[in-house]
């Protein structure tokens, strides 16, 4: 909507002073320059939010966690020996992993807690 205005303005500007083509690239050349201000102005906002985030779950804020939640009782495959920390699968997305016992590449692993920075807190899964 906001580019159909902007081009209107353009078009009734031109033909109420009898413009010329200079006029009329001097005046496209602003809204670019005002568009193209908005534009790089919204991925900086968007990118403080991200590294925002990314703070909070680095120290463990409490409300980071809530966004995945959804994980306790999933299971994956360790992709490397978890002894404390490792990395974990889950439909084929990677996780960090924490466990407070030794667990090896290539187990099957369950997810039973997310605290704070600590994504998915696991326990092996033993298949008898």
């Amino acid at each position: 909507m906001g580019g159909v205005m902007a081009a209107a303005g353009i078009v009734l500007r031109m033909l109420a002073a009898d413009g010329t083509v200079g006029m009329l690239l001097i005046m496209l050349l602003f809204v670019a320059a005002v568009l193209f201000s908005f534009h790089i102005l919204s991925l900086r906002l968007q990118k403080r939010q991200w590294l925002l985030q990314s703070v909070k779950m680095l120290f463990g804020d409490e409300e980071s966690d809530a966004g995945y939640e959804f994980l306790v009782g999933l299971t994956g495959v360790s992709v490397t020996d978890i002894n404390g920390e490792g990395s974990m699968v889950i439909n084929d997305i990677t996780f960090l992993a924490y466990s407070d016992c030794f667990i090896e590449r290539g187990s099957k692993v369950r997810v039973t807690a997310v605290e704070g920075g600590r994504i998915a807190v696991v326990k092996e899964i033993n298949e008898k």
